[in-house]
C-alpha cells in the first residue's frame, strides 16, 4: 500500500513492535509517525479507531512500502499512515489502494519536514472515491504539465514541489464534493 505501487508481500504481521498501539488513536499515530519522519524507505502502520495495531508493514522502498489483498480487507473502517521520505502529498496509488480498494477511515502520509497530509474518508461511496482518483489522475497530469510549461519558458521551479502543493491544493478545495475530506497538520 501507499506510494506509487502496490500489491506485493509486505512487512511484519500484527504489532511488530509492542511499544506501539497501547495507547489512544492519535498517540498511536503521533508515536509512530514521529519514530519514522526520516527513514529513506517508507513503511506504514494500519490501526483501528482505538489505537490497536493491526499490521505494521517493513520499509519498503524509497517510493512504496507495499501490502497484500489481504491487507486491503483489513483496511476497512482503520487507518493507514506511512511516511515519503521526500516532501510529496498523498499520491493517486495511495488513495487507490488505501480509500478506493481498502475503504480506509483516512489516510496519512508524512513528510520529513513534519507535515501530515491526511485524507478522511466520511462515507464516500464506492462511486464517489472512484470518481476522486480519477479527477485526481486528470488534475496531477493537469499540475505536470503546468510545471513543464513554466519550465520551458525558463521559470525556475521545484517540480515536484509545485506537483506537490497543486494536488494538495485540489485536493482541499475539492475533496468534499467527493465525501472526503483533506488537510495537513504538523507534528
Amino acid at each position: 500500500m501507499g506510494g506509487r505501487g502496490a500489491s506485493s508481500s509486505a512487512g511484519s504481521g500484527g504489532n511488530s513492535n509492542s511499544s506501539l498501539g497501547g495507547g489512544s488513536k492519535s498517540s498511536t499515530l503521533r508515536e509512530y509517525e514521529s519514530q519514522h519522519l526520516n527513514d529513506q524507505k517508507e513503511s506504514g502502520l494500519l490501526i483501528d479507531e482505538s489505537g490497536n495495531v493491526l499490521k505494521e508493514f517493513a520499509s519498503g522502498n524509497e517510493k512504496s512500502v507495499m501490502g497484500t489483498k489481504e491487507d486491503l480487507k483489513m483496511m476497512n473502517g482503520a487507518t493507514f499512515t506511512h511516511n515519503h521520505p521526500i516532501e510529496t502529498t498523498i499520491s493517486e496509488t495511495d488513495i487507490a489502494n488505501g480509500i478506493v480498494q481498502g475503504n480506509l477511515a483516512e489516510l496519512r502520509a508524512t513528510n520529513p519536514s513534519g507535515r501530515v497530509h491526511i485524507l478522511t474518508n466520511n462515507g464516500a461511496s464506492l462511486d464517489q472515491r472512484r470518481a476522486f482518483v480519477a479527477n485526481y489522475g486528470n488534475q496531477f497530469m493537469r499540475a505536470n504539465n503546468n510545471a513543464n510549461r513554466k519550465i520551458s519558458q525558463g521559470q525556475n521551479i521545484d517540480k515536484q514541489a509545485y506537483v506537490s502543493d497543486f494536488m494538495s491544493n485540489w485536493m482541499a478545495n475539492h475533496a468534499s464534493e467527493y465525501g472526503l475530506e483533506f488537510r495537513i497538520d504538523q507534528i
